[in-house]
């Protein structure tokens, strides 16, 4: 299972079962594309949960689970789309592989409704004087739209210290890139 954290945060407790974790290691040595080509070597903190046994894998706020590369990177790429752009022109611009960014391309638009509604609900939660918003285009600028909502719900509900980069990589990895349903 793979956990993403800020840098800074430590966590207390584990989701399933609310015991306390301890070090168990690392996780492998991976590499993680940033934009321009460069790559970051990423080599997470694996913890163990004292109650349930469960090890969690530790990744930073800018490296999305079970992805090669950085959240910005996937990010850039999503709002180009949004804006228009076809997934060729993306991908040499990002100097990625075109295969890659097509199937991030199609993922996010195949969920985007899905992810539409799970973030404008928690929105809602975090802002329930949350005014009406305008539409802003297609099914993923929507869902990219209330995503921003729903970051920016939560700074003003619990302060400025919730990044963006780590909600960003959370919806990334669990709501946008989830797989297709075949």
């Amino acid at each position: 299972m793979f956990v993403v954290l800020d840098e800074s945060v430590v966590p207390g407790c584990c989701d399933g079962c609310g015991s306390s974790f301890k070090p168990w290691g690392y996780a492998r040595v991976r590499a993680v594309r940033e934009r321009g080509g460069r790559r970051r070597v990423v080599r997470p903190r694996r913890v163990r949960c004292r109650g349930c046994r469960v090890t969690h894998v530790l990744l930073p706020a800018r490296v999305a689970p079970r992805r090669a590369d950085s959240a910005h990177v996937i990010l850039g790429a999503l709002l180009a789309k949004a804006g228009g752009r076809g997934y060729r022109s993306i991908a040499a611009e990002l100097s990625l592989p075109v295969g890659t960014v097509r199937g991030w391309l199609r993922r996010a638009t195949a969920n985007a409704e899905q992810t539409r509604g799970e973030a404008m609900g928690l929105a809602v939660q975090l802002d329930p004087l949350l005014g009406p918003v305008a539409p802003v285009g297609g099914p993923l600028a929507e869902a990219l739209n209330a995503l921003g909502i729903a970051v920016a719900a939560a700074r003003l509900r619990l302060g400025p210290s919730v990044g963006s980069p780590a909600a960003m990589t959370m919806i990334i990895g669990k709501s946008l890139l989830r797989p297709l349903r075949t």
